[in-house]
């Protein structure tokens, strides 16, 4: 018998979770799948996705969406990248934050300067416009990748610094995606919930492990 997770049934019968949207998986070498102009499947289904997190009351006063999954290699990085560029694609002003200060992903999927980066900010070290870097493909989109990893990160997160951030963001941009890191190893996307409007919950057909059903069920 299998170990991960195969099909969409066993979600539906071991959790009480809605299941918004299923993103086909991508074999090709460009991260950035959602693109001007590009109709092909996968830029459809984030664009499905777009849509549905408009009718779960995503909006201009509820913007912060968080991304977590179970354990590291789901593909968070990769809907968090495509799911910001698909927004800034709509002409909204999209900001994500790479909180995965652990085994951050994100600045290395874009070959962006990871240094000055989130852990510099809430250290104090930085200040928020030297750690913002421009999106190459849509002036629309920025990112403050996660810095140099720290040997604290649950106490960089809770010592103010990022409370202060969100609420000057929200001020200025249209929707906030957070990269946060599993929820089943370490405790930051705990720390971390506090300030989304919405936290979507990443499967990876065939990867993620049976184990985490009913994980999954009894912190929704």
């Amino acid at each position: 018998f299998p170990v991960t997770i195969v099909f969409r049934s066993e979600l539906e019968k071991a959790t009480n979770a809605r299941i918004i949207s299923e993103i086909m998986n991508d074999t090709g070498k460009d991260v950035v799948v959602v693109k001007d102009g590009k109709n092909n499947a996968i830029a459809e289904q984030f664009r499905a996705l777009r849509t549905s997190l408009s009718y779960l009351g995503i909006n201009k006063d509820n913007k912060t969406i968080l991304l977590t999954s179970s354990i590291s290699g789901e593909g968070k990085s990769f809907i968090s990248i495509n799911l910001g560029a698909s927004f800034a694609l709509t002409n909204k002003k999209v900001i994500l934050l790479e909180l995965d200060l652990r085994k951050p992903k994100i600045s290395g999927m874009l070959n962006l300067e990871n240094h000055p980066g989130m852990t510099d900010y809430l250290a104090g070290l930085a200040s928020r416009k030297e750690v913002t870097k421009p999106f190459k493909e849509n002036k629309n989109f920025h990112i403050i990748p996660a810095g140099n990893i720290p040997p604290n990160p649950s106490e960089l997160i809770i010592n103010g610094k990022l409370d202060e951030l969100i609420e000057e963001l929200k001020g200025e941009y249209d929707f906030i995606i957070i990269d946060s890191p599993p929820v089943g190893l370490v405790s930051d996307a705990r720390l971390l919930n506090k300030f989304a409007s919405l936290t979507l919950y990443i499967v990876r057909h065939k990867y993620t492990p049976k184990s985490y059903l009913k994980f999954i069920d009894q912190i929704y």
